[in-house]
């Protein structure tokens, strides 16, 4: 719904249309009638799904959320909790279980879900409370999230949708092998689903472990136990991670040359089976077919989805035909942004490539990317073309892939749908040296299981406590202190330069995808962010005082907003440039004197110069993240400011005095880093490699 893009239809919306159009409705028993609760219902319903997750189209400030859910709360009231349960209402939601719980949570809160109750009927859960009931479609399954192999036994991820169900009925999941039952823990692993931002609903997440043997003798059985009715639990394979996928029945994993996994989807139930040459052939060409027309469903739109199919089907032959060439190969894969060459992937690969000849070391990255001439001349066929069959071949082979980015495997050439029919191939150990800094709330993305990252390089003391949390999953002989290596090339060269750099927002550019970033939102310019910084780089007190001092402005736009770079007013004292073109990260950092960002992740970079930073973080524009472990007013490299007046005034005060960093902000950044030798690369790669030693000799 296009209105949903307009702040007036929140607040204003619920406030003077819907809250009255309940509360007139209402009849001598004080309850609204069934058309207008419907239709209120409906409209709030709408507004919640339009900001789900990564969809918050960030119209409401923290302030604006809070009053937005008290006036949520208020029409719920005047709801009816049948209506609030009816699934007509919503029923092609994928969010609508959550998003209906959230709405009983807000009307009862805590005391009052604890009248309902839950049920098993004819093998469905159902929610009950009032007199009015649903079904939870979500909870009829288990999600596998992640399998690895470790120590003669299978380590298993998992997820079930409804934590609250787990809080009622600490045991209401049981796993087993035959006669014996596997313990379980409770992980905390990420799992939110968010509106506005603001945490509805959370998943239930778990791992255990059992050995080959019992798998082998007994299978793996799952089922859910409400008071005394039992129900089996059959699997969803969700993720890369998983290995299998349940809408394969042949989809297999080789645990051994000669055994594999599989998921028998009429017994529920997870089983090892022999698997020799033979058996092998004559399962993969039923594979072969089944992931055809799993592909050739409705994704077949042109050329390229026809790619697909075929391609699929010539790379698990090419695979298993050239398996044991390829054993042995130490073959590291590393990318950064593929349309954007020159940062930590690439100072990983480079010091890769020269200092270390038992790996073999290739970057991925666009062909049409301005850095891939440069990359290509230097490192010749170490350089892969991004979505080209060597490339899609070599993720399947390598032994670790060393990554800046989630969705690893799609950085690597395959498609969210091709995934499915691949992930049982794909076993390289996963390395994350981040794009930024991982101290900021992002464990959605950068957790554990989400890609199966197994090691973690960070550059800060802060950034370790922050990884250890239990969201993010990830244990102390996970994640190294290293340094960041794009931080070997920050040696200070300052050329007078004031560089003006925000982060992106997610809602104001139009998704694109990960060859060429964002699409082009010609409602840009309506918008607060437009407004503030077309305005700063405009402002006629930093110009006069960047002439007056000799400092030249430089306006960096962030990679994704790139496409929306034409819309600035230009004037002749500041360069507006894209990140996205043939830019380097590394000669703008270097020849700037002072960064002022919102909380950019390159406000790092600056620091680890020791150059100052002002956080300039305008309270019309809400945050993309959650501040996490970095709190900027206490650990920033500079002040912070939320007012434009006194940004205006603090940039204009630095330059006066020559951009020096002060001393409390220096000793800051002397504590945030645990290096400051320009080896961050090499500690990286001794760390990586002794990582992968350690783990091949215990396996």
């Amino acid at each position: 719904m296009d209105e949903l893009n307009s702040k007036a239809s929140y607040i204003e919306a619920l406030q003077n249309k819907y809250l009255p159009m309940v509360k007139r409705s209402l009849t001598d028993d004080s309850r609204a009638s069934r058309a207008v609760q419907e239709e209120v219902f409906s409209q709030l319903f709408a507004r919640f799904e339009a900001n789900i997750d990564e969809f918050n189209r960030e119209l409401l400030n923290r302030e604006e959320t809070d009053e937005f859910f008290a006036l949520a709360e208020e029409i719920l009231q005047l709801i009816d909790d049948d209506v609030i349960l009816d699934s007509h209402l919503m029923a092609s939601n994928e969010h609508q279980d959550q998003i209906r719980s959230w709405f009983i949570y807000l009307k009862h809160g805590d005391e009052g879900l604890k009248r309902g109750g839950y049920t098993l009927i004819n093998g469905k859960l159902v929610f009950s409370i009032n007199n009015a009931g649903y079904t939870i479609k979500d909870a009829s399954r288990i999600v596998i999230t992640c399998i690895n192999q470790e120590h003669g036994k299978l380590v298993f991820d998992a997820a079930f949708s409804d934590h609250y169900l787990m809080k009622c009925y600490p045991e209401a999941i049981s796993i087993c092998c035959g006669n014996k039952t596997i313990p379980y823990k409770e992980t905390g692993v990420y799992s939110l689903t968010k509106a506005f931002g603001r945490s509805i609903s959370k998943q239930y997440t778990f791992s255990f472990e059992t050995s080959l043997n019992d798998i082998r003798q007994s299978g793996l059985r799952f089922s859910l136990h409400v008071g005394d009715r039992e129900k089996p639990l059959p699997l969803q394979f969700f993720r890369a991670p998983s290995r299998l996928f349940s809408r394969l029945p042949h989809s297999y994993w080789m645990i051994s040359d000669d055994e594999a996994l599989i998921y028998d989807k009429r017994k529920t139930e997870i089983k090892i089976i022999q698997m020799n040459r033979v058996h092998k052939k004559r399962r993969e060409l039923v594979y072969h077919a089944e992931a055809a027309a799993y592909l050739a469903g409705s994704a077949i739109k042109n050329r390229c989805d026809y790619f697909d199919l075929f391609s699929v089907i010539r790379i698990r032959r090419v695979y298993w035909k050239d398996k044991d060439k390829y054993r042995g190969r130490r073959i590291w894969l590393y990318f950064d942004k593929l349309f954007k060459a020159g940062d930590n992937g690439e100072y990983a690969f480079r010091y890769a490539f020269h200092h270390d000849k038992d790996i073999e070391s290739y970057y991925v990255i666009n062909s049409d990317c301005p850095d891939y001439p440069r990359l290509k001349k230097e490192f010749g066929n170490r350089i892969l073309v991004y979505g080209s069959f060597k490339c899609k071949m070599l993720a399947l082979f390598a032994e670790t892939i060393v990554a800046t980015h989630p969705d690893i495997i799609q950085y690597l050439g395959y498609t969210s749908r091709t995934t499915h029919t691949v992930k049982d191939l794909f076993n390289a150990k996963l390395v994350c040296i981040a794009h930024g800094v991982t101290i900021q709330k992002n464990a959605d993305y950068q957790n554990r299981i989400f890609d199966n990252t197994m090691f973690y390089t960070t550059s800060s003391k802060y950034e370790v406590k922050h990884l250890l949390h239990p969201c993010y999953g990830y244990t102390e002989d996970q994640i190294a202190l290293t340094g960041m290596a794009r931080f070997d090339g920050l040696k200070n060269d300052d050329k007078k330069q004031i560089l003006i750099t925000p982060t992106w927002r997610r809602s104001l550019v139009k998704d694109g995808d990960r060859e060429t970033g964002s699409r082009y939102n010609e409602d840009f310019k309506k918008t607060n962010y437009f407004k503030i910084y077309n305005s700063l780089i405009n402002d006629q007190r930093i110009i006069d005082t960047a002439r007056k001092t000799g400092y030249r402005v430089v306006f960096l736009v962030h990679p994704l907003m790139s496409v929306q770079i034409d819309d600035y007013d230009r004037n002749d004292s500041v360069d507006i440039v894209p990140m996205s073109g043939d830019v380097s990260y590394e000669k703008v950092l270097t020849d700037s004197s002072l960064m002022i960002t919102d909380y950019s992740g390159i406000h790092y970079d600056f620091g680890y110069m020791r150059k100052p930073v002002i956080y300039y973080q305008p309270n019309e524009i809400p945050m993309r993240f959650e501040e996490g472990g970095m709190k900027f007013a206490t650990m920033g490299f500079g002040p912070l400011c939320t007012e434009y007046e006194k940004a205006v005034q603090l940039i204009c005060s630095f330059m006066e005095q020559d951009c020096r960093m002060p001393e409390e902000y220096r000793k800051r950044a002397d504590d945030f880093f645990a290096f400051y030798d320009y080896s961050n690369a090499k500690r990286i790669h001794e760390a990586i490699k002794e990582w992968i030693n350690t783990k091949q000799s215990v396996i």
